[in-house]
């Protein structure tokens, strides 16, 4: 088997289109990402109870102006968790990314609307090899960022083989390089992470 014959080299990504000028990703959720977002809804919807009952206590039961500062002070702190869980929604990573050259948009999903931020004057396609050890053994993927002359960006990470078999390796690879291609800029592969503070940090 070669690399050109490997059907899914952007895995976990699917390519929805490639006509040479424009690539277009998608990345379905595994049960995983369904957990943690139903786990997420559950919160939302147990933090948006509490504030109704708070506010029912407020205007039913508050007796001095002690029992109105408690329930003011205890809504604006459920606040708070309320937007740290709907920012969670985004920690999943973009669900879609399109690439034209000189621009990338990125497509997240929020808790209800999804989210899309443009990416201008991409400088490079960085991608590096990291691993980790799970119970089911180690695992390997090819983390992909968009660096910019003001930030940088994590696109996500594809599948490597936990063995580093040659034929996924240089898919994930080739897959990186397309994706640098259609941005028009060149790819930096396992480079190293460049100091915080620095330029491109």
């Amino acid at each position: 088997m070669t690399e050109t014959t490997l059907a899914d080299p952007f895995r976990p990504f699917v390519v929805d289109v490639d006509d040479g000028t424009r690539l277009v990703l998608s990345c379905g959720r595994s049960r995983a990402d369904w957990t943690l977002r139903v786990c997420l809804y559950l919160l939302v919807l147990l933090i948006v109870g509490l504030e109704v009952l708070i506010v029912y206590a407020v205007c039913t039961r508050y007796d001095d102006i002690t029992d109105l500062l408690n329930g003011v002070s205890f809504g604006v702190v459920l606040y708070i968790l309320l937007r740290v869980v709907l920012f969670a929604f985004h920690i999943e990573g973009p669900r879609r990314i399109v690439a034209v050259r000189g621009e990338l948009a990125l497509d997240y999903r929020g808790a209800v609307r999804k989210h899309c931020e443009p990416v201008f004057g991409p400088v490079a396609i960085v991608a590096r090899t990291t691993e980790t050890v799970s119970e089911q053994g180690d695992v390997r993927w090819l983390a992909l960022e968009v660096r910019t002359h003001a930030r940088t960006l994590a696109l996500g990470s594809l599948y490597l083989d936990p063995h580093a078999e040659p034929t996924r390796e240089a898919a994930a690879r080739a897959a990186a390089a397309t994706l640098a291609a259609r941005l028009g800029v060149p790819l930096e592969l396992d480079v190293p992470a460049t100091p915080r503070g620095e330029p491109g940090g």
